[in-house]
C-alpha cells in the first residue's frame, strides 16, 4: 500500500478519536448523614439514627464556576450580604452520562433520575444558580459541599439535602429533610416527617476510571474517513505487466 495512504489513513483515525481524548478526570465521592428528629407522619423504618449515605461519580474537569449567578440570586431572595458564598463552583450529573448518583435512607434508594427536576437548572421555585442541569454536585467556598436538589421516589418517598437549601436554615436548622406524598399532595417535599443532618468530615474522594466510548461524531468522521481511504484505493491505477 502506498505509504501517503497509509499516513492519510492513521491521520484520519486519528482525528476521529480525538473527542475521546479529553482530560476528563473522574472521582467517586462518598459521604454520609444521620436521621436526627422524628416527626409526624413518619413511617416505621424511619428512626432517629437511621443512615443516609451519598454516593456519586462525577468529572472535576466539569466543574464551572457559578459564583456571580449564585450570588445574585441568593442576594434576591433575602440573603445577608456576609452570608454569601465567596466562591460557588458546580458540575451537572445529568449532563454527563457516566456520571452516577446513589442516595440511601433506610430501605430507599435514589438515583440521579429521581431528581424532581433532572435536566433543568431551576429548583422547586425558578430558581436559577447557574448550576447547570440537576442534579449536580457542588463546591461552596472551595470545598465540597453536597449535592442539588431534590429527589423523589416513585413510593412517594423525598429527600432533599441541597447545600444551598441549608444556607437560608434547612429544615429547622437542619440539613436532611425526608417526606411523603399525601394522597392530597404528591410532592413528599410538602410533607416533612423526618430531619437529619450529614458529616462532611466522612467525605471521601476516590479516583475512577472510566472507559472511553467514541462520541457519535467521532463515529461518524472514524467511517467517514475510511471510506474516503477505501475510495483513494480504488482509484489508484493498477501496474500491469505486458508480455512482449
Amino acid at each position: 500500500m502506498n505509504l501517503k495512504i497509509v499516513a492519510a489513513i492513521a491521520a484520519i483515525a486519528a482525528a476521529s478519536f480525538a473527542p475521546m481524548r479529553a482530560a476528563a478526570q473522574y472521582v467517586e465521592v462518598d459521604y454520609s448523614g444521620t436521621v436526627t428528629n422524628i416527626l409526624s407522619g413518619a413511617p416505621s423504618w424511619l428512626t432517629v439514627g437511621t443512615p443516609v449515605s451519598f454516593d456519586a461519580v462525577f468529572n472535576t474537569a466539569a466543574l464551572v464556576d457559578n459564583t456571580a449567578t449564585a450570588d445574585a440570586i441568593l442576594s434576591e431572595f433575602g440573603l445577608d450580604p456576609s452570608q454569601l458564598p465567596t466562591s460557588v463552583t458546580n458540575a451537572s450529573l445529568s449532563d454527563d452520562p457516566n456520571a452516577s448518583l446513589t442516595i440511601k435512607v433506610g430501605p430507599e434508594t435514589f438515583s440521579k433520575f429521581d431528581e424532581v427536576q433532572y435536566g433543568t437548572t431551576d429548583g422547586d421555585t425558578p430558581v436559577n444558580l447557574g448550576i447547570g442541569n440537576l442534579p449536580a454536585v457542588d463546591y461552596i467556598n472551595g470545598s465540597f459541599a453536597g449535592l442539588s436538589d431534590t429527589f423523589a421516589a416513585a413510593n412517594g418517598v423525598g429527600i432533599n439535602a441541597d447545600p444551598f437549601n441549608y444556607l437560608f436554615g434547612g429544615f429547622d436548622g437542619h440539613q436532611i429533610g425526608i417526606g411523603l406524598a399525601t394522597p392530597d399532595d404528591s410532592d413528599p417535599l410538602d410533607n416533612i416527617v423526618a430531619e437529619g443532618d450529614v458529616n462532611l468530615s466522612t467525605v471521601t474522594f476516590t479516583p475512577v476510571t472510566i472507559s472511553a466510548a467514541p462520541e457519535p461524531t467521532s463515529w461518524a468522521l472514524m467511517i467517514l474517513g475510511i471510506g474516503v481511504s477505501g475510495w483513494m484505493l480504488r482509484r489508484r491505477p493498477t501496474g500491469l505487466c505486458r508480455m512482449t
